[in-house]
């Protein structure tokens, strides 16, 4: 293991609080991006981060159960003004690179996986 593994191993357990403690910080920012670029803007941010996509989705209105997996970029186009027409149930995967389309409701039921490089029609 590097010396690089073995500091981040140590740290991270510290880490993780003053992570979540920080998270009104990530909620602002998208917050003010939302209000510079709209959704399009918070679905730009989606393709950029490699988690938590999850809790961004349920920020700005679309129903996420439990457990969701999303491992890397999410792509969603024609989101009007949010993601309610996004519904995704508990246990769920969604892989990396996985195109929504939210011109019309979307439901992604309940321990299903949507693979990567797909794209989910209306």
């Amino acid at each position: 293991m590097s010396f690089i593994s073995t500091l981040r191993n140590t740290i991270a357990p510290a880490a993780r609080p003053l992570r979540r403690g920080l998270g009104w910080w990530g909620r602002s920012r998208r917050r003010a991006r939302y209000l510079r670029d709209g959704i399009s803007g918070i679905a730009a941010e989606l393709r950029q981060v490699s988690r938590g996509q999850a809790a961004i989705l349920r920020e700005f209105g679309a129903t996420i159960g439990h457990d969701v997996d999303t491992p890397g970029p999410l792509h969603i186009v024609n989101a009007a003004s949010d993601f309610s027409n996004l519904t995704v149930g508990s246990h769920v995967h969604i892989g990396a690179e996985t195109l929504i389309d939210l011109a019309d409701a979307v439901v992604i039921g309940v321990g299903r996986h949507v693979l990567g490089l797909v794209r989910v029609p209306r």
